[in-house]
């Protein structure tokens, strides 16, 4: 009789998110006029092992390319650097549903910092990024461990 494999799986190297070359043809191509509503950062998910699965990294905003995002629950986990102008810093990012144009996470940035925000949702989306005196960022898109084992990896 076979004996099952209880080995952890190693987690794969993260996917690299860029932006896309074609924006108008998607559903929704601004942010939200009040991004005040999407407040401060969520409390981080409580477990002992998350696995960044995607990221994003750049200077300037503008409109991803579409990404598929398989598990259930994840978090976007954002941190801006500004050493030449940190007081003008402003960082914004919206996650929309690549179906409908939905937002369904945003996050607002004034100065460098960080944020993490928990997102509740599944499927392809795309990412709107605008940015102004930002030196760089990066984008974290992370699931806990036993999501990444029992729902696979994102294309």
């Amino acid at each position: 009789m076979p004996v099952a494999d209880t080995t952890p799986q190693e987690p794969a190297p993260p996917y690299r998110i860029t932006y896309t070359s074609n924006p108008f043809t998607y559903p929704k191509i601004h942010l939200p006029d009040h991004m005040e509503a999407f407040g401060a950062s969520d409390i981080p998910l409580r477990e002992n092992r998350s696995v960044t699965f995607a990221y994003m990294e750049g200077v300037g905003g503008g409109l991803t390319q579409v990404f598929t995002v398989p598990y259930e629950v994840w978090a976007v986990n954002m941190t801006v650097n500004a050493e030449r102008r940190p007081q003008y810093a402003m960082f914004k990012m919206v996650v929309c549903d690549a179906t409908t144009g939905a937002v369904l996470q945003g996050a607002e940035i004034q100065f460098p910092g960080s944020m993490y925000k928990i997102v509740r949702a599944s499927g392809p989306m795309y990412m709107i990024i605008t940015t102004s005196n930002v030196d760089s960022f990066r984008i974290d898109l992370e699931t806990p461990y036993r999501y990444y084992v029992t729902e696979g990896t994102t294309s």
